[in-house]
């Protein structure tokens, strides 16, 4: 029984360490052995194999290239796998608004010093403009067109700003019957449509001068929604705004019907297959999940744009109050205490993350794994508590968040010059 077991062992062992000495006479050139001369013929795998249901033999057989073959491979793969550098750079732009109720009038006043000092419209400058709530909506308004198929677009961010320090006392009008927010949403939603619908129409989401897209939160999926324009006449404009805009108990949830069934296609196949008209969805403010919807446009952008080099993403925030929450604030907090600290927790939460994701992205140190070429920056100015909230249209409160919004530019004035001075080049014009 012993001598069974140790003799196969020994020759296991032998027939290793033959492995061993010969394995070195099968390695040619760091041997010393010259490699092949290309008269001579060198047998390869097959170059093609297909894959079937039964497998044949043949398929298995050994196909024999010449020297020349192998380079000429070699040569057509290293073409196609590493294109010839070109000297123009393909720079794409990407602009991204949060939401942040009034003090979006910041956003918009940034945005004017932008066109003013370019020279250009904002859906002249960016390949791709986006928002939440605010943003949204200050987005939708930036790419709206003179008529349906103009490429000039409608409104200049100068003229948002005049309408919103006349107009937003009208988007938050109180709905007395709820108490002040107690029994139902705060404000009313028909007037905040129809403030909307004097500049919009009934124009559909397809319709702009730019890529746009508005995220809002779909109840009904509990996920994320991106209504992007280039996705064909899905909703109305208004009922986009509507959509990303239906902050929790401020504005009803957007209770809105798509103009088409193309959303819904995947979902009503599986329910039957006969045609049905749209379904009404459920939205409430995007900012429930992405209050900053740079990382999700940037995602967009990388999707729209495959051949781009650079990017040039700029970020521009709803003012932030740095002011921390104190301990004796918060303990033995009740529901009333943490609500009125959830929108600033939110909003903040979010922001902080996505800003160190991004800053990352862009750092130099990671280009060996997965650094994003090109520029970034976020400009949010800092407000104080009077102005933190996010329904006080009162005309004093808005030009002082304007205010902000000049002193923020001018402690940055040279980054934003630097700025102003790429986005005056003009942008590169190729197909998504």
């Amino acid at each position: 029984m012993h001598n069974s077991w140790i003799i196969p062992n020994i020759q296991k062992a032998s027939f290793c360490l033959i492995l061993c000495l010969i394995s070195p006479l099968n390695t040619y050139t760091y041997a010393g052995v010259e490699p092949a001369s290309s008269d001579e013929q060198i047998p390869l795998l097959p170059r093609e194999f297909t894959r079937s249901d039964t497998y044949s033999s043949s398929a298995f057989e050994s196909h024999v290239f010449d020297r020349s073959e192998i380079e000429t491979n070699l040569s057509t793969k290293e073409n196609i796998t590493r294109p010839l550098p070109t000297t123009q750079k393909k720079r794409i732009r990407v602009l991204a608004l949060a939401g942040g109720g009034v003090r979006g009038i910041m956003e918009a006043w940034i945005a004017q010093q932008i066109e003013e000092q370019t020279g250009r419209p904002i859906s002249d400058i960016f390949h791709l403009i986006g928002g939440t709530s605010a943003g949204g909506t200050l987005a939708t308004l930036l790419t709206e067109p003179e008529s349906p198929d103009s490429s000039k677009p409608k409104y200049s961010a100068a003229f948002i700003v005049d309408t919103l320090l006349d107009r937003s006392h009208e988007l938050f009008t109180y709905r007395w019957s709820s108490f002040f927010g107690f029994f139902g949403a705060k404000y009313r939603t028909d007037i905040y449509r129809n403030v909307f619908t004097d500049y919009l129409g009934e124009q559909t989401t397809d319709k702009t001068t730019a890529p746009t897209m508005v995220l809002a939160y779909n109840t009904i999926s509990q996920q994320l929604e991106s209504i992007k324009s280039w996705e064909g006449s899905i909703f109305r404009k208004t009922d986009a705004i509507l959509a990303t805009s239906a902050a929790e108990t401020f504005f009803d949830a957007a209770h809105i019907t798509p103009i088409s069934t193309s959303r819904q296609a995947k979902g009503i196949s599986q329910r039957t297959s006969q045609p049905r008209s749209p379904l009404p969805l459920l939205f409430t403010d995007g900012g429930t999940a992405a209050n900053d919807p740079t990382l999700c446009l940037l995602m967009e952008a990388l999707e729209l744009y495959p051949d781009a080099d650079e990017i040039e993403l700029v970020s521009i925030g709803s003012g932030h109050y740095d002011r921390p929450i104190q301990r004796e604030e918060i303990t033995n907090a009740g529901l009333f205490t943490w609500a009125t600290h959830f929108p600033r927790i939110v909003m903040s939460g979010q922001r902080s993350k996505d800003q160190k994701v991004l800053n990352t992205l862009f750092t130099e140190r990671h280009d060996k794994h997965f650094r994003i070429k090109g520029d970034y920056s976020f400009w949010t100015p800092k407000i104080e508590r009077i102005n933190n909230k996010l329904d006080n249209p009162d005309r004093q409160n808005l030009v002082t968040l304007i205010t902000a919004a000049d002193a923020h530019i001018k402690s940055r004035q040279e980054e934003f010059d630097q700025l102003i001075a790429r986005l005056k080049i003009a942008k590169d014009v190729y197909s998504s």
